[in-house]
């Protein structure tokens, strides 16, 4: 028999064998086998086909017993597994079982962080600052203003252009008001001191001028600093595109107060976008519209051929509800004016200084 017809009765014969032996893993091992025979096969001729049949019924006994051999084998290794499996249940039982009795006998442990804890010493510092009847400090007594007397005062009036009429309405306002913030700090500022203002802020872009107020004026009177870089006259910044400066000297300080006041001062830079912003930030803390004030000085009546007609540029959103007769303008917001066009607006002049 040539090694090509040996071949073909070997793969021929293992027929009877197929039932017996396992798909899967156990086909490579039946080749494995196979291989072997046909090996030796192609080695020599075999002139006796009893003994190729004789090998073959050897290797089909072999995958037989080896088939037997997994099958308990792999019967144990489920019986195995499925005591792992309830042990495992087991003790997921008893260690919920102890979690839940410690649970309950132990105090939960606090969380590591609390994004609500810096807002609660926030709360309880401002409210030192803000709250009347809680801290007597700020129960402070309220005076008229005598202008005639208020202008023969040394070291009250100042050069920043405030005239008689500009004093008497703004005594007048101050002295009738819970709370004020100003933009620019000088003469209106010992103004609200003069009068009593019981909650005063306010914020100037000169350390200098700050130190001179903070000298002459009650304890409970708090300033900022509108960080805009070096200044020249009249806390003009040298360098109008630094970008901090909007954010500094228009926002800072009302970010930080709490709750709004009755009446905002506008004698700064940046005056038009501060204006806005004043009206947003009484809004933002939920002050009623009709109970605000905002003044702005160095401003004249509408149709003035003279001064500054830049400062108009929010009479559409605004109404002017008095006027000293000389440079200050009293405004509050229109019914019908919402926020968010108050807020467009000063996107549209948030850069623009303006003396």
């Amino acid at each position: 028999m040539t090694a090509s017809q040996c071949h073909v009765n070997t793969i021929t014969t293992t027929g009877s064998y197929s039932k017996a032996i396992p798909s899967g893993a156990w086909k490579y091992a039946t080749c494995f086998l196979l291989g072997l025979i046909v090996t030796k096969c192609t080695e020599s001729s075999f002139t006796d086909v009893q003994t190729l049949s004789r090998m073959l019924q050897s290797s089909g006994k072999i995958m037989l017993g080896l088939q037997m051999n997994t099958t308990r084998f792999a019967e144990e290794l489920e019986e195995l597994s499925n005591v792992d499996k309830n042990a495992n249940e087991l003790d997921e039982t008893l260690l919920a079982a102890h979690t839940s009795e410690e649970s309950r006998s132990a105090p939960l442990a606090p969380p590591l962080t609390d994004p609500s804890a810096f807002q609660a010493i926030v709360d309880t510092a401002s409210e030192r600052v803000t709250n009347d009847a809680e801290y007597p400090n700020l129960q402070t007594s309220r005076n008229y203003l005598d202008v005639a007397w208020w202008e023969n005062q040394p070291g009250l009036s100042t050069r920043g252009g405030l005239n008689s009429q500009d004093r008497h309405l703004l005594g007048l306002i101050y002295r009738n008001a819970s709370s004020v913030f100003e933009y620019g700090l000088g003469e209106s500022t010992y103004i609200a001191n003069h009068v009593g203002v019981p909650r005063y802020a306010g914020i100037d872009s000169d350390p200098l001028w700050i130190a001179k107020a903070r000298d002459k004026v009650a304890p409970h009177f708090r300033f900022y600093l509108g960080d805009i870089g070096a200044t020249g006259d009249w806390g003009f910044p040298k360098n109008p595109k630094l970008e901090k400066s909007i954010f500094q000297y228009q926002l800072s300080p009302l970010i930080v107060e709490p709750k709004p006041f009755d009446v905002y001062m506008v004698d700064g830079r940046w005056r038009v976008p501060c204006l806005l912003a004043s009206f947003l930030h009484a809004s933002a803390r939920g002050a009623l519209p009709g109970n605000v004030h905002v003044l702005l000085h160095d401003c004249e009546l509408p149709g003035s051929t003279r001064g500054r007609i830049e400062y108009h540029r929010a009479n559409h959103l605004l109404q002017m509800v008095a006027h000293s007769g000389n440079k200050l303008c009293v405004y509050q917001r229109r019914p019908e004016t919402t926020d968010q066009q108050l807020q467009e607006l000063w996107h549209e002049y948030r850069d623009q200084i303006m003396r």
